[in-house]
Parts: C-alpha cells; sequence; structure tokens
C-alpha cells in the first residue's frame, strides 16, 4: 500500500468516525442527551465561564453543535487538500456534504423525541464553513511553507 493510499485510508476513517460520532449523539434520546450534556458540562463550565463570564447549558450545547461540525468541515478540507483538486466548485461540494450532514443530522432527531431546529442546521453548517475555512487555510499555508 503506497503512502497516499494510506493517507487515503486513514482520512476516510477518520470522516467515518466523525460522522459516527455527530450521529450518534443524534440518536441518543432527550434523557440520555441531557445526561451526556450534563457530564460535558461539568467539565467545560470552568473554562467557558473563565473566558465570558457566564455559561448555561443552551450556550453549551449550541457550541458542542458548533464543535462537531467544525471538526467533520476540517476532515472534508484535508480531504480536498489531500485529493490536490482544489477550486470554488470542489469547495463547494465538500461544503455541501458538510451541509447535508447537518440536515440528516436534525433529521435522525426527529426519530429521537428530541425534535429538529433549522437554527441548529444553521450552527452546524457555520461549524463547518469555520472548520473547513481554517484547515484549508492552514493547509495552503503549510503547502507553501514546504516550497520555501
Amino acid at each position: 500500500m503506497s503512502d497516499k493510499q494510506k493517507r487515503a485510508l486513514i482520512i476516510t476513517v477518520l470522516f467515518a468516525a466523525v460522522l459516527i460520532f455527530i450521529w450518534g449523539n443524534s440518536m441518543l434520546d432527550r434523557e440520555s442527551s441531557t445526561a451526556l450534556s450534563r457530564a460535558v458540562s461539568r467539565i467545560l463550565r470552568p473554562v467557558l465561564e473563565f473566558f465570558t463570564g457566564s455559561a448555561d447549558d443552551i450556550i453549551l450545547r449550541k457550541l458542542a453543535h458548533f464543535a462537531e461540525f467544525g471538526g467533520l468541515g476540517c476532515v472534508l478540507a484535508i480531504i480536498m487538500l489531500l485529493r490536490g483538486r482544489l477550486g470554488i466548485g470542489v469547495a463547494a461540494n465538500y461544503l455541501f456534504c458538510g451541509l447535508l450532514a447537518a440536515l440528516i443530522d436534525e433529521t435522525v432527531q426527529l426519530y429521537t423525541g428530541r425534535g429538529s431546529q433549522v437554527q441548529d442546521i444553521w450552527l452546524d453548517f457555520a461549524g463547518v464553513l469555520a472548520g473547513f475555512g481554517a484547515a484549508l487555510l492552514i493547509g495552503i499555508l503549510v503547502k507553501r511553507r514546504r516550497k520555501k
């Protein structure tokens, strides 16, 4: 197996793992989701309060949406960079995959008794955009640095 094939396999597994994590969280019923949120909240609340002065559960849940989809956006950008095909049209296709993942995520929640919110789709996609943009920028900077 070549190095390129190994990288492709690793990033494919990472992509699948991120989707499983995201959609796995969405498959939790309301009680399980709330319990998980409270456990994570106990860890993150002091950090968030240090930076913002306050942190309620709603903010933490929305940050979780943004962060997990930010991770997805990073993985999508890495896939695009590894494939070596850059451009607006190519990037739009990857970003559409992120939007589709957000739509599926909220649709899954319709069947878990938690409901779905359009604002969460927008927030998820904003996370995809942020993660994609950050990873793409870092990737391009690293590539330029290597050329020098």
